[in-house]
């Protein structure tokens, strides 16, 4: 049997993002430029979305914006001191989203299916996002240096903190993306630093939060 394509979107309007992120809370403002590198991004989403799965087969229009609030809401609570990893970045979500608009440091995107990893490097390109690298792996990978690390959906919210922080001590922070489900971090040796809450255009209340290593 054939895989399950992704259901192309509909054009790519920024003025439904604003509009949604307005709606949301989102303490972040967006220039034309970042605008039009999203609709770039969300164009060849959709391109490759008609052949490759990439946003899974139920993806609607409106689906596609939350993704883009839900992405961009990471970026009021990231530092701008450190590097970020995204773990298991899949159609670029949160990872490519936020190098659309937050240029402050490299940004790492880490994805073990190759024909997403494809589209992840073909979109940074394309986009012009040079500060973005492309690893087909998996996490823990190696690092050299300090890094701050977040995932959308790559594990359980129960189990992330201990997954981000396997790559031992070089994980300086890392970001919980929450909705429903907000279990105390089982990790030792961080301490919440910032925490931010939006809601979704279908009424979801949802909370991002970076823990920091305590010192």
């Amino acid at each position: 049997m054939p895989p399950r394509r992704s259901k192309p979107s509909a054009p790519f309007r920024p003025e439904a993002l604003v509009e949604h992120l307005r709606i949301s809370g989102v303490q972040i403002e967006l220039s034309e430029a970042d605008l039009d590198r999203i609709g770039q991004y969300m164009t060849l989403r959709s391109k490759w979305a008609k052949v490759h799965n990439l946003t899974g087969p139920m993806a609607s229009d409106d689906t596609l914006y939350r993704d883009l609030v839900d992405s961009l809401s990471v970026v009021p609570v990231l530092r701008d001191d450190l590097p970020i990893i995204d773990v298991g970045s899949g159609n670029g979500t949160p990872g490519l989203v936020i190098a659309c608009v937050w240029s402050a440091q490299k940004i790492t995107l880490v994805e073990p299916i190759s024909k997403r990893s494809a589209f992840l490097r073909t979109a940074s390109v394309q986009v012009g996002l040079k500060h973005v690298e492309i690893i087909n792996g998996r996490w823990p990978i190696q690092l050299d240096g300090s890094v701050q690390v977040v995932s959308r959906a790559v594990a359980p919210v129960e189990t992330w903190p201990e997954m981000a922080t396997e790559a031992g001590d070089h994980v300086e922070s890392f970001h919980r993306m929450l909705a429903a489900r907000r279990p105390p971090v089982n990790v030792k040796g961080f301490q919440l630093a910032l925490g931010a809450d939006h809601r979704l255009s279908d009424g979801v209340d949802r909370r991002v939060e970076r823990w920091d290593r305590a010192r």
